[in-house]
């Protein structure tokens, strides 16, 4: 439970001590002339101080922000070389410092839609249903300004103003979590079963696609055969029966036998019997 107050003592930090303003920290690239070492120590610490905070809430190893900040160090002291390599290096050090800020804002989204997606499923409805709601609505937020901002910096400072509500929002999963005796390592194995699952439903889906592929060929395959045999057979219709006709004999056999007209029969015309002409028997002689 102490690491869940830890928590909750590094959102108040932040909120009292960070900048929550970043427009007002930002120079346009027309003016990259203008930056200054103090330009770039101000996003710096600020950046730093992000990273901390969100690398001791979120599952994530921060490293690609990190990295990023590592870039910018290294051009801060190339910048102590000389004034030719002064401005350049400062330059470069400012956009890697806005770089990691950007990016540990887009790790907060990315972990707080998995909340969403992934968390919640292991409270009770009692206890998932309002915090569904407020994560939703505040997901909604960052959907609405990454359409509606003009520019990079109005996007990642719109999302900004929402993240300190944002990472309280996490931290009270993480806390009824915990409380529900739901650890780390519980989520952690749940999402390596979603990635392997997510791994075989792909290879599934790939050897279907490839069977399809196959059995859309034969078929194409056939169906031509199928239109070009029928072809065939009209063009060359009664061509066949002749051919074969010519080289048997026994088929010219009823055009070579003489045929005799059919035999008539004359039919006599039906024979009347009246009572006349019946015969009368002839008188005996006594």
């Amino acid at each position: 439970m102490v690491e869940y107050q830890a928590e909750s003592q590094l959102i108040s930090l932040l909120e009292q001590e960070a900048l929550s303003d970043l427009n007002s920290l930002d120079l346009p690239s027309l003016n990259e002339a203008e930056i200054k070492l103090h330009h770039v120590r101000i996003w710096y610490f600020e950046t730093e101080k992000l990273i901390r905070v969100l690398g001791n809430i979120l599952p994530s190893s921060m490293a690609q922000p990190i990295n990023q900040l590592r870039y910018a160090g290294h051009h801060i002291l190339k910048a102590q070389i000389g004034d030719e390599c002064e401005q350049p290096n400062l330059v470069e050090a400012y956009k890697h410092c806005k770089r990691a800020y950007y990016d540990a804002i887009d790790l907060y989204v990315y972990h707080l839609s998995e909340t969403y997606r992934d968390k919640l499923s292991f409270l009770p409805s009692t206890l998932s249903s309002q915090l569904a709601i407020e994560i939703q609505a505040h997901l909604q937020r960052v959907q609405d300004a990454r359409f509606d901002a003009l520019s990079r910096i109005e996007y990642y400072a719109c999302v900004r103003e929402d993240l300190i509500s944002g990472l309280k929002l996490v931290h009270s999963v993480n806390e009824q979590l915990y409380a529900s005796g739901v650890t780390q390592a519980v989520l952690a194995d749940r999402g390596q079963l979603l990635k392997e699952n997510n791994a075989l439903k792909s290879q599934v889906d790939s050897e279907l696609k490839k069977a399809e592929s196959r059995f859309n060929k034969w078929m194409i395959g056939i169906t031509i055969f199928l239109v070009a045999a029928t072809l065939f057979g009209l063009l060359f219709q009664g061509w066949g029966t002749q051919a074969v006709s010519q080289d048997h004999k026994f088929l010219h056999i009823q055009s070579e036998l003489p045929l005799f007209p059919a035999p008539s029969v004359n039919v006599s015309p039906a024979i009347h019997i009246t009572p006349e002409s019946t015969v009368q028997p002839q008188p005996t002689k006594e």
